[in-house]
């Protein structure tokens, strides 16, 4: 383990200054949910980018694309349970 974690805040710092310039808002709750897949892709272009996703074998991708579902569902749910009640109590009824 090394001494700090000075160049981990660095980075999660750089990564919640990118969301705020790309979303044009202060808040930076997007991170909580998608900042560590952000944190696994660090790459100097897109070309290295398209490089390393192509190297995800797909059986793997669906895997762990499934275990995102599961896991996004309770939060999902809450959403559209507080933006609209209506269509979200008639979809769990069902």
């Amino acid at each position: 383990m090394p001494p700090d974690n000075l160049k981990m805040e660095a980075m999660f710092s750089h990564l919640r200054c990118h969301q705020r310039r790309i979303s044009g808002r202060k808040s930076t709750t997007a991170l909580r949910y998608f900042g560590q897949y952000q944190v696994l892709f660090v790459a100097e272009s897109e070309k290295h980018l398209l490089e390393q996703i192509q190297e995800v074998p797909i059986a793997e991708y669906k895997t762990q694309r499934l275990r995102l579902a599961m896991a996004e569902a309770p939060r999902q749910r809450k959403h559209r349970l507080h933006h609209d009640p209506i269509s979200a109590i008639q979809v769990s009824a069902q």
